[in-house]
């Protein structure tokens, strides 16, 4: 009878380490590993930080200057800022996803940009997005017409604040 007890006190034990006390959904456990958040104001802050993700490539369609500025973070906004669309023949998005990988997440928090805005891991999203795009002439931007996966990077400053754009890239 003692050696049962004694085996279900070490089962017991054992079960009750892997709990790790404050990593509840939406903390971080350290600076670069950002935590999986599941609660529904979580859910519902990633739809509209991918709703702008979405209006971004809406207005790049369309070719909408102002538009595709209104999705940027401010230090985007700056009046030599030339998007090309004179040599754009089309843009079409294959994908948007919630980037699952964290290593992103904690390279823009912690070497990126989140350096300067000071973001938290509740105010950032991430998305993977995959998307074709034709130029009228290749020589004339920096990259070639191609299928491109690029991450965006999308924060808040706060959670009243607007989910902007403020980094993207490979």
């Amino acid at each position: 009878m003692k050696k049962t007890i004694w085996i279900a006190l070490v089962i017991l034990i054992i079960l009750s380490s892997c709990v790790v006390p404050g990593n509840s959904a939406g903390e971080t456990t350290n600076a670069n590993e950002p935590v999986a958040n599941t609660s529904k104001d979580y859910e519902q802050d990633t739809t509209a930080a991918r709703q702008v993700v979405e209006d971004h490539f809406k207005f790049l369609e369309q070719k909408d200057q102002e538009g595709v500025l209104s999705t940027l973070a401010d230090w985007y906004k700056q009046s030599n800022i030339d998007f090309k669309f004179e040599n754009q023949e089309s843009i079409k998005v294959i994908s948007i996803d919630l980037e699952t990988d964290t290593k992103y997440a904690a390279t823009y928090l912690k070497n990126g940009r989140g350096t300067v805005t000071g973001v938290s891991t509740l105010d950032l999203r991430v998305f993977r997005v995959i998307y074709d795009v034709e130029y009228k002439d290749d020589s004339i931007g920096v990259m070639p017409s191609g299928r491109y996966t690029w991450r965006f990077f999308v924060i808040r400053q706060n959670e009243q604040g607007p989910w902007l754009i403020d980094d993207y890239g490979v």
